[in-house]
């Protein structure tokens, strides 16, 4: 249900004959809405005219805040922002509910919009105010994506790269108390395992920075599909054996000449196995594939594990992650590095049929 135009436009007359408040709420650099019992935007500041790239209220009247600056989901349901699926775990519509019993109310909201879907972190505070009789709601919006990305950017670098070099140190030790040889063999290979990780993590790092700064150069290797999905799985495969969970080529692939970033697609490709062995138990079996698509390649990897649907809505956003606070950016940086090779990554999950995540590029540079 929503207020009708002619009254939307009445309770956008009050705010504009506000002329000080609106020259005070303009200086303020953060976005600021004022909405109606509806959730209707009525009232918004320069900020939030820029974030929605529009030039004043008059061109969104009776439209919501979703609707307002393009979010995926604010058309998915019958009655546009709020009545999607997605809208139950919105930050933004769920601290506006909550202002509506009376109290102030605050929480982080993931938006995604645009055609490019780019994700953004806001911090969303919700007043109820009354004006001229009438009940409103202040909405103040922060794009709280840099700060959490660092945070999730340091202490995910350093808890994993510190894992890796205790373990490094662990053989290092138990190789130089071994008498026995084929015991030291099986721990010069786990230093060389090691080695390697700590190498990729960095270069894993560099190139994610690079990526988010929009100074990722970019490649052209030639190497073949399945020689591509063996190196993948000879990588992690000591690892995933040590837990019981395997990890196999899928015999429909297809041996297909790849023109790409190698370096790009293999942090996309590990990235996925790693996120799939993460979210299963012992006795899983993972699966990679390839296949030739029209003038592209489709690479997948399936797991048994099953992502619930309050997850699904969030997997590809920049802090989102399962694995608790300042974790995440591995689904978030899958789907960055993909549009540096012109390409994309979807998954499809199920209870019957697992999760399969499907990475899709060009056979060669555009």
């Amino acid at each position: 249900k929503r207020l009708s135009s002619d009254k939307v436009i009445k309770q956008i007359e009050i705010f504009k004959g506000t002329n000080t408040l609106n020259e005070i709420l303009n200086t303020i650099p953060v976005i600021f809405l004022v909405i109606n019992d509806y959730r209707q935007v009525i009232y918004m500041n320069k900020t939030a005219l820029d974030f929605a790239k529009i030039k004043d209220v008059s061109s969104i009247i009776g439209q919501r805040p979703g609707e307002v600056f393009g979010c995926i989901y604010a058309s998915k349901g019958e009655g546009g922002c709020g009545s999607s699926e997605a809208c139950t775990y919105c930050g933004c519509i769920n601290v506006i509910l909550a202002s509506q019993e009376g109290k102030p109310a605050v929480n982080d909201c993931r938006l995604i919009i645009g055609p490019n879907e780019e994700a953004y972190v806001l911090r969303v505070w919700s007043h109820p105010i009354i004006f001229n009789n009438i009940d409103f709601y202040a909405v103040s919006l922060q794009d709280i994506g840099n700060e959490k990305r660092r945070q999730i950017f340091e202490r995910l670098f350093f808890h994993d790269l510190l894992n890796t070099v205790n373990s490094l140190t662990l053989s290092l030790n138990l190789l130089d108390i071994s008498k026995d040889e084929n015991e030291k063999i099986e721990y010069i290979k786990k230093l060389n395992y090691y080695t390697r990780t700590i190498t990729e993590q960095i270069q894993s790092q560099q190139i994610l920075n690079a990526a988010e700064t929009n100074n990722l150069t970019i490649a052209s290797n030639k190497f073949n599909s399945i020689d591509f999905l063996s190196e993948m799985v000879k990588y992690y495969e000591d690892q995933l054996n040590s837990r019981q969970i395997k990890i196999q080529i899928d015999p429909k692939s297809e041996n297909i000449e790849i023109e790409t970033d190698k370096i790009i697609l293999k942090r996309i490709i590990l990235n996925i196995i790693k996120n799939a062995f993460e979210a299963i138990n012992k006795d899983g079996k993972i699966i990679v594939g390839c296949v030739l698509i029209q003038n592209g390649v489709k690479i997948w990897v399936n797991n048994p594990g099953y992502i619930p649907r309050e997850i699904q809505y969030q997997i590809f956003q920049r802090t989102f992650s399962t694995k608790g606070t300042n974790r995440g950016l591995g689904t978030y940086s899958m789907k960055l590095l993909s549009s540096y090779l012109n390409g994309n990554v979807t998954f499809t999950t199920s209870e019957e049929n697992g999760t399969t995540f499907e990475v899709y590029f060009p056979i060669k540079p555009k």
